[in-house]
């Protein structure tokens, strides 16, 4: 990884403006069918998956409605509290839980909580990812799902991209040695080439 910011303005009260201003119509990778796919293939069936950065879920209405995943319970974790306000009356998900909580302090869980913890577009936005991977590894049980996007050229090329709430370029081997410190992780290109899909199996299972 290659930091591309030295301030991070990632903090909760911009994104709850954020999320208040644009709501569910914000636009997000979530629009396009091929990572949707992706993303189904490796949640296993009837898992119960923790998403980190939930957002007003998003990810979990596309994968009922476009890949039939209603077999998956979900509890939403997102710092902005007008997310989890919107996930839970307004999204038709049915979620388990939703709770409102920055990946920064820790997840509020014990260990071994759920099947799956996934985490998509958050990493690129954290000073410290390896504390949240950790905290990924502590309470999945058996898989770790996180997607970032996809830096193009060099290492030594990349600069600031058109977000300023990316701090970090990312490639895919930085996401396979992140992951990979908890087990066998590998990684796909997908999106039309824009995002990195991770996928880590546990050791612990």
């Amino acid at each position: 990884m290659k930091r591309i910011r030295p301030d991070n303005i990632n903090e909760s009260s911009k994104w709850q403006n954020l999320y208040e201003r644009q709501g569910a119509t914000r636009r997000t990778t979530w629009n396009n069918r091929e990572l949707t796919k992706d993303l189904s293939a490796v949640i296993p069936q009837h898992a119960t998956v923790l998403d980190v950065g939930a957002g007003p879920g998003l990810a979990q209405r596309v994968l009922i409605n476009r890949e039939g995943r209603s077999d998956i319970k979900w509890t939403g974790m997102d710092f902005a509290p007008y997310a989890a306000e919107w996930a839970l009356k307004e999204s038709g998900v049915g979620f388990v839980d939703y709770f409102t909580a920055d990946i920064r302090k820790g997840i509020p869980a014990e260990d071994n909580s759920y099947d799956v913890v996934m985490s998509t577009e958050v990493l690129e936005h954290l000073d410290d990812q390896a504390a949240a991977v950790a905290e990924f590894a502590r309470v999945a049980r058996r898989r770790i799902i996180v997607t970032t996007p996809l830096t193009l050229g060099p290492r030594e090329l990349a600069t600031k991209d058109s977000s300023p709430y990316h701090v970090w370029a990312i490639w895919p081997e930085d996401l396979e040695n992140l992951l990979g410190a908890y087990g066998a992780a590998w990684s796909k290109i997908t999106r039309t080439n824009r995002q990195i899909l991770c996928v880590c199996d546990l050791r612990k299972q």
